[in-house]
């Protein structure tokens, strides 16, 4: 008996046998597990990722020069239309549904319950396969409608915010514009942002402004030193966060704590050091007049002292200069580091 012949016997003993289904399973598990990797290999492998960046470049060129061409000033009011959201966020969430169930009918094909039918191996297998690319679909189509409903919620509230509608000022979402500290700390930054682009004389609004870039810089750290906490391994400031409003001592923990994640979650290669450098220097400028939030709001301390020094004068617009990259930071620090966004 040659080799061949051998590996045939062995193949028809085990068919044969009550526990072919092991063999079934295991050279399906190995075939699964070898298509894995070997798809792996040559997905991320240097001729493909390149092809992939050039193709890329491409398609978003491309992209670009059809929407161009094929948008119409009157598409925005319609996407916009309440009606129009409602049949896509019914229409999305209607295939996620059919296509779970779907999923899950092959599912049950795949790994034979509740059917008398008795499959091959790999029909089983493919049963399955299906059965994910359904669960893939439903999910790409979940995804479309929370997008939708997002987009009807936001259109919603900026409704509200608009001067020149009949219902303007009389309904304010308060509470979910305090959902939490950093939602309210970029309220304070746009309302400071209002301010400043604002035709009032710059001496009536310089301490109002001030006060609200404040405002957004405290609430804004300590958000992050909450979030951040999480992984950054250290304590600093937790214990007496809500209770104090030294900005210095905030914003120093707020450095300790995300060099701390930084090197807890071994992240090295982000280029944020400009948006950390505004943070910096927007923090430097507002210490010095008030770093415990009194300067902006009292004109005399408990000692009976004038707080801002009469001949005091101030640059605006170095502040609000280094308002967006500030918020860059202080915004995007979770997504940079991954982290769980619930506040």
């Amino acid at each position: 008996m040659d080799t061949s012949e051998f590996f045939i016997f062995i193949l028809e003993y085990v068919a044969k046998s009550e526990y072919s289904w092991i063999a079934n399973w295991a050279a399906i598990v190995v075939l699964v597990s070898t298509t894995i990797y070997i798809f792996f290999n040559i997905y991320y492998s240097v001729p493909i990722t390149k092809f992939k960046k050039d193709l890329t470049k491409i398609f978003n060129f491309g992209k670009a020069k059809l929407k161009d061409v094929n948008s119409s000033p009157y598409d925005e009011k319609l996407l916009n239309n309440k009606y129009f959201v409602y049949f896509s966020v019914g229409y999305f969430y209607t295939i996620t549904f059919f296509s779970i169930l779907y999923s899950i009918v092959f599912f049950l094909i795949g790994f034979e319950v509740g059917t008398n039918i008795d499959l091959l191996w790999y029909k089983q297998l493919i049963a399955i396969f299906i059965g994910f690319i359904f669960l893939f679909i439903s999910r790409l189509f979940k995804v479309q409608g929370d997008k939708e409903l997002h987009k009807y919620r936001t259109n919603k509230i900026q409704r509200y915010t608009q001067p020149n509608r009949s219902n303007a000022r009389t309904q304010s979402l308060i509470g979910l514009s305090s959902s939490n500290e950093l939602r309210i700390a970029l309220h304070y930054k746009d309302a400071a942002s209002i301010l400043y682009k604002s035709d009032a004389y710059q001496d009536a609004i310089a301490l109002p402004f001030l006060f609200l870039i404040r405002q957004f810089l405290e609430l804004g750290l300590k958000y992050n030193i909450k979030q951040l906490s999480k992984v950054s391994n250290c304590n600093d400031l937790l214990a007496k966060l809500n209770g104090t409003h030294d900005l210095e001592t905030i914003y120093q923990a707020f450095l300790t704590h995300y060099r701390g994640a930084k090197k807890e979650l071994g992240v090295s290669k982000i280029k944020e050091q400009k948006y950390l450098d505004a943070l910096e220097k927007l923090v430097k400028k507002i210490i010095p007049l008030d770093h415990d939030s009194q300067g902006f709001r009292y004109a005399i301390n408990k000692k009976g002292q004038k707080i801002i020094a009469q001949d005091e004068t101030f640059n605006l617009k170095e502040v609000f200069d280094l308002l967006e990259d500030t918020s860059t930071i202080l915004m995007a620090t979770e997504d940079i580091l991954g982290l769980d966004q619930s506040a």
